[in-house]
């Protein structure tokens, strides 16, 4: 992806993956309950899901399954456009999936556990032998190897990582098993696959087209105890690989896509921010922030009435900052499907108990879409200014190489941090709310410079 809108993408998706390490990593213990999932308040964060609303942390995977989406017009459609066969990019599809599936349950089956017993430095390489398996599997260089290199490297990676699999049962104390797997990346690989080979069953169609197929995906995870319905929402070949459950996130997937076509229609088109006037994209922004931290109040406070009415003036407000003197068409086209989106997920956020990351409802899918659009115009309107390189380079970088992001704390920097004897200062920061925040900014912070110095030398992980 080139181009000025282009880089509000990475810096979207890079917030993400920035924001889910930091989440992660966060003693939120001593944190107030926003700092958290809501259905997993602090201290002991035992999961409840009776409590409804939503907080920072629950919008960290959904805007990354809208980015996902997104990027779908450049990578897939570009492909289309080039001439390449639909039915051979479907079947490519199917080997991301199954690529994304392999690094979900060997990820899983690489992170150290909590005993005692990993103290040893062998124990402490081992995660990092794991990233080196995928660096040889996944990467991908600024130089172009010739393909009997990449395969041999693949290949290699591919029996370091099987041996790591092998002795896992010895060194980390538990058996391989196909259904142990990270969540979030199998969920992703599924993603890959089928938001894919919808967009391309339906790249000639109007961008409208492929949202259709959400009432149907709703309707059918709504099933009775009876019926066809319920049939088809247990059936799966491999429940290990696949689960009819997942494919909810399709409903935050498909309109990224369509998001992503607007961005890819205004580039070529060289329709740029930078032609606004300043005072312009400053009052977009903000509005476009006001709407993203009024729901995340009004929501999580449970303050309904007063944050429908606070949304539709603030959705107003900005409409007509976008349609001011023929302004942005991409603010336009997004401003648009966000706020149909925002406004329907508060209408039926009653239903069923209030909106709700785990278990998800109708109405978590139709406001996080809602508020990835507004993300997505903040973002574009910060990559336009002068001050974009300070302050969203770090992010544009990590979004380009999210995988790489998204494994190197657990693979790399908490090894490191035992190797080198720091764990138990660590451990100190977690008695104090602000030491415990600014536990999880120093443990960022070292798995963003690590995401950023691959990037820097174009050192990228692919699937």
């Amino acid at each position: 992806m080139s181009g000025l809108r282009a880089r509000s993408l990475d810096a979207l998706r890079g917030y993400a993956i920035v924001t889910m390490v930091l989440s992660s990593t966060i003693f939120s213990n001593v944190l107030p309950g926003w700092m958290s999932h809501v259905q997993c308040p602090p201290p002991n964060h035992v999961f409840n899901p009776d409590i409804a609303g939503i907080s920072w942390v629950d919008l960290v995977f959904p805007f990354f399954l809208f980015a996902m989406g997104a990027a779908m017009p450049f990578s897939v459609g570009g492909k289309i456009e080039r001439g390449e066969n639909k039915w051979f990019l479907s079947f490519k599809a199917l080997l991301r999936g199954l690529k994304l599936a392999f690094f979900a349950i060997f990820i899983q089956h690489m992170y150290p556990t909590q005993h005692a017993s990993l103290g040893t430095m062998c124990m402490w390489l081992r995660p990092v032998s794991a990233f080196v398996a995928l660096f040889l599997i996944f990467g991908r260089y600024h130089v172009r190897l010739k393909p009997w290199v990449q395969y041999t490297l693949e290949t290699t990676g591919l029996i370091l990582a099987l041996v790591l699999l092998y002795f896992a049962s010895d060194f980390y104390e538990r058996t391989f098993s196909l259904e142990r797997s990270n969540i979030i990346i199998l969920v992703l690989a599924n993603m890959s696959f089928f938001a894919t080979v919808i967009y391309i069953a339906t790249h000639k169609c109007p961008v409208w087209c492929r949202l259709i197929v959400m009432p149907f995906v709703i309707a059918i995870l709504l099933h009775g105890d009876n019926g066809w319905q319920k049939w088809l929402f247990q059936a799966t070949p491999a429940p290990w690989l696949y689960k009819f459950v997942f494919l909810k996130y399709l409903c935050i997937v498909l309109p990224g896509t369509v998001a992503g076509d607007f961005l890819k229609q205004n580039i070529r088109s060289r329709e740029h921010a930078t032609h606004t006037v300043k005072w312009h994209k400053i009052v977009m922004l903000l509005l476009s922030l006001a709407i993203i931290v009024g729901n995340l109040y009004g929501l999580y406070t449970r303050e309904l009435t007063a944050n429908l009415i606070f949304t539709i003036v603030v959705i107003a407000s900005a409409a007509v900052m976008a349609w001011y003197k023929d302004g942005n068409m991409l603010w336009k086209q997004l401003m648009v499907m966000g706020g149909i989106f925002l406004i329907l997920g508060l209408f039926v956020e009653p239903f069923e108990g209030g909106i709700k990351k785990d278990p998800s409802t109708v109405s978590y899918y139709l406001v996080t879409v809602g508020l990835a659009c507004y993300a997505l115009i903040a973002f574009d309107v910060t990559c336009s200014s002068r001050i974009s390189g300070l302050v969203m380079k770090p992010l544009e970088m990590a979004g380009q190489n999210p995988m790489l992001a998204y494994v190197t704390t657990a693979l790399i920097v908490n090894p490191t941090i035992q190797l080198m004897r720091l764990h138990d200062v660590l451990e100190y920061m977690q008695t104090d709310p602000v030491l415990g925040f600014l536990r999880g900014v120093i443990v960022t912070s070292f798995t963003l410079m690590i995401a950023m110095l691959f990037t820097r030398i174009k050192w990228f992980w692919r699937t």
